[in-house]
């Protein structure tokens, strides 16, 4: 099982890299969730295959960065985050062996995804890696027979102690001690929480300033106080400090406060602080994520390309969908950046991503691109391109629609219909009323003609009345099945289309059918009475 998993050795900071996954998705998936089991078995896989022939590793862990043998190692910020995180839980060195089980990894993993103050409030890390038995997996260079021992010895020793607190008078060493180590906590939770207070207060002093110059003071003083939360890693704080400036930034305030809050979101904006908006954006929380996405806008063009590059490497559905809502906010600043991408992308996914981003930011200019990308090798590609015309609506890109209804290739042409219908172009209306007017069921016509009266429907153009009508009222018994599912689509086209003609054509045909078709006309009548 183990062999199987190894995979080609890589440098020894790849272990890191991994170990940085695995954490992130135990921040991202509950347990017992299959893709952190995936994440779990590939990451643990990885290391393996690194190990193989050194068994073992150990790297140190200092606030700034990961060490080894001495020497710092390249981070990421991302990286460096995780090693202050490590560093602020107590854990000096880790290293890895290669007689770690999968399922101790994953057990480690578990544990690095706890908060500080969990950790603290449990017994600190060594602790916990005793309770989990973890002994392929070392922290600080402590065996897990050390830790073992120093149980029992701290069991011993806290049996003794209980011999002698017997003996002891009431009050003792062991109670001034600990008297004094509570008024210790008092006053540190009291500090916290004046910390707290002080910055809640210049943050509701930025709220209500009025006149720029004191308002640049309290960004300044706003600023150093950010730094320090930042590089403590105390993001919540420095959350609201960014909220605030980012939120002025974009503001109709005046215009020397907006330049100042633009300029002190500059200051406290970092790799770091990047790192950990992108993140944010991976949790399902809207609120947070307007607040993280207003963050990006305030800081400018510079964070376009960050954001593009993250949007084409990004698999999960929630973040891309959040970093494409972003790049599309950016607008015309973003438009040029993405065609050189599409001109210069080589995977089908990449070009379909920014093309669905140039028919959302709907520029007529970027027509001239997409008629580039309609003759790809690629049908998933052409087909986003049609689809992408729809978001620019312009006269030419209407009529690239028509021209694509009767297209050979039966995506194109069905994607095309429903664009035309979506953007209801009532231009295309005779185009489509000569479609469901052709003779003849075949299946690609079918699917056509079912397309082009939903198409028809959602326009609402009344000039579609007659060829729907006919259509309802047509009689056949070729391929009826197919015949009555259309006639019920024009059932519910003309429902939508309304008016008197749509009424009295549903009437009629109602009063002379049975089955299936009176109740699509009498539900397409009872739906245009509701309106």
């Amino acid at each position: 099982m183990v062999e199987d998993l190894k995979r080609t050795p890589s440098p020894p900071a790849g272990i890191l890299i991994e170990l940085n996954r695995a954490v992130k998705a135990f921040t991202l998936y509950p347990r017992g969730h299959p893709a952190l089991k995936e994440t779990l078995h590939r990451t643990y896989g990885t290391c393996l295959g690194i190990l193989k022939g050194l068994e073992e590793i150990t790297f140190s862990v200092k606030r700034e960065g990961f060490y080894l043998d001495g020497a710092p190692l390249p981070s990421s910020p991302s990286l460096k985050n995780l090693a202050k995180d490590l560093f602020y839980k107590r854990i000096e060195a880790i290293t890895l062996t290669t007689s770690m089980t999968e399922d101790e990894w994953a057990r480690f993993l578990g544990l690095l995804s706890l908060g500080s103050a969990e950790i603290t409030a449990r017994g600190g890390i060594m602790k916990l890696l005793l309770e989990e038995e973890i002994r392929g997996i070392r922290v600080n260079e402590t065996r897990y027979e050390d830790l073992l021992k120093g149980s029992l010895e701290e069991m011993e020793e806290g049996e003794k102690g209980i011999e002698e607190e017997e003996r002891d008078e009431k009050g003792g060493v062991d109670a001034r001690i600990e008297e004094l180590v509570e008024g210790l906590q008092d006053r540190f939770e009291s500090e916290e929480e004046r910390e707290e207070e002080d910055l809640d207060s210049l943050l509701k002093a930025l709220e209500e300033e009025k006149d720029p110059i004191r308002y640049e003071g309290l960004v300044r003083s706003l600023v150093v106080r950010g730094v320090e939360l930042r590089d403590k890693g105390m993001w919540e704080e420095t959350f609201k400090i960014l909220k605030a400036f980012s939120r002025h930034a974009l503001s109709k305030r005046k215009e020397a406060m907006v330049d100042s809050a633009r300029q002190g979101l500059r200051e406290l904006f970092n790799e770091e602080v990047e790192e950990e908006c992108f993140r944010r954006l991976a949790i399902k929380d809207e609120e947070a994520n307007r607040d993280i996405t207003r963050i990006i806008l305030a800081m400018g063009e510079e964070m376009v390309e960050p954001c593009l590059k993250r949007l084409e490497e990004e698999e999960r559905i929630y973040p891309r969908r959040c970093l494409f809502n972003i790049v599309v906010a950016f607008g015309e600043k973003v438009r040029s950046k993405v065609e050189e991408r599409l001109r210069e992308a080589r995977q089908w996914y990449i070009k379909r991503q920014m093309i669905s981003l140039l028919g959302a930011i709907g520029n007529p200019d970027s027509l001239r691109v997409l008629k580039e990308v309609l003759c790809d090798e690629d049908i998933r590609v052409r087909k986003e391109a049609v689809k992408a015309l729809a978001g620019i609506r312009s006269e030419e890109a209407v009529d690239m629609l028509i021209d694509f209804v009767g297209s050979k290739d039966q995506a194109l042409s069905l994607q095309a219909i429903a664009s035309l219908g979506a953007i209801r172009a009532s231009r295309a209306v005779p185009h489509l009323v000569s479609l469901i007017e052709m003779r003849g069921l075949s299946a690609n016509l079918y699917e056509r003609k079912k397309a082009a009266i939903k198409a028809l429907g959602s326009i609402g153009d009344e000039r579609a009345i007659p060829a729907l009508g006919n259509l309802l009222k047509r009689k056949g018994i070729i391929r009826r099945k197919r015949l009555n599912e259309l006639k019920s689509l024009c059932a519910i086209a003309l429902s939508s289309i309304g008016g008197k003609g749509a009424e009295e054509t549903l009437r009629e045909v109602m009063e002379r059918s049975r089955g299936d078709l009176y109740y699509a006309c009498l539900n397409g009548l009872e739906r245009m009475k509701r309106g």
